[in-house]
């Protein structure tokens, strides 16, 4: 496992760092991430380059917002618009719908209801964690059943908050991916 992980992160490291020398070995890739306070994400089809912010390294955190309420899908957009290193890459209002992009479109972060038309949020989820490794999952739904957020852990999501309640929660969570990122958000006036 570990050499199939060195080989990926030699042809990535050279694909992404061009400006630099381009890394031909395993053990040197690995050397060369180390050396740079990096860490690399378990995910070989949709990782993300993880540097520390005084490095400068920067890359968007894609999210997918899926919500078959077009006012929360709204108010998450309008939300994560204004955090710096968010970018909202779509948005889906079925389990159908949410399975397609989240193929084509690669989120890093899925934002995901429970209850939608053509499917539930779990047959998504299950679909993420099995096909999209290294996707942050947030269920951020009106949880019925107190049982249903530990379902939900177990099956896989990273986080899951209580429309309308958790709004500060999952934004907080997004605020510590960014930060991990090298982006800083705007103090609170």
């Amino acid at each position: 496992m570990l050499s199939s992980i060195c080989v990926w992160t030699s042809i990535v490291i050279e694909t992404v760092t061009r400006k630099s020398q381009p890394v031909t070995t395993d053990v040197t890739a690995l050397v060369w991430y180390r050396q740079r306070g990096m860490t690399f994400s378990e995910n070989p089809l949709f990782g993300m380059i993880l540097g520390s912010p005084r490095r400068g390294v920067r890359g968007h955190i894609r999210v997918l917002v899926v919500d078959d309420s077009s006012i929360v899908r709204r108010f998450l957009v309008g939300r994560l618009a204004e955090m710096t290193g968010i970018k909202v890459v779509g948005e889906a209002l079925s389990a159908a719908e949410a399975i397609l992009l989240v193929t084509r479109l690669q989120p890093n972060v899925v934002i995901l209801d429970l209850e939608m038309p053509g499917g539930s949020g779990l047959e998504v989820l299950t679909h993420v964690k099995t096909r999209a490794l290294g996707v942050t999952v947030i269920m951020f739904s009106a949880f019925r059943d107190e049982h249903v957020p530990k379902q939900c852990k177990q099956m896989g999501a990273d986080h899951c908050f209580v429309k309308p309640e958790g709004i500060t929660a999952l934004l907080g969570v997004l605020a510590q991916l960014a930060q991990r990122m090298g982006w800083e958000q705007p103090k609170a006036k």
